[in-house]
């Protein structure tokens, strides 16, 4: 689920993979100042029942529960991937 500091919300699901950011060609476009054009992308690893979250070069950068990500990180339901002050993504996994 997206939400931003407004109280908009959205869902969204991720089968392979998704990329978000700020120009049309992603699979989640976010329309937020602090947004890159391609700001993260989500993979899935079907095999191990796995989600991973990478920082493609973001300019103001991908935030994982209050850390930078700097590498590709393991999401776990409940993480929080924020970018900037007013968007977010709470991470709901199921099982």
């Amino acid at each position: 689920m997206i939400r931003n500091g407004f109280g908009q919300q959205r869902s969204c699901w991720v089968a392979n993979r998704i990329t978000a950011g700020q120009h049309r060609l992603n699979d989640l476009v976010l329309n937020e100042p602090a947004v890159s054009r391609f700001h993260f992308m989500i993979v899935s690893d079907p095999e191990l029942h796995l989600f991973y979250l990478i920082d493609m070069h973001s300019l103001n950068g991908t935030w994982l529960n209050g850390r930078l990500v700097t590498r590709m990180e393991v999401l776990r339901d409940g993480d929080r991937i924020q970018i900037g002050k007013t968007l977010r993504l709470d991470v709901q996994l199921n099982s």
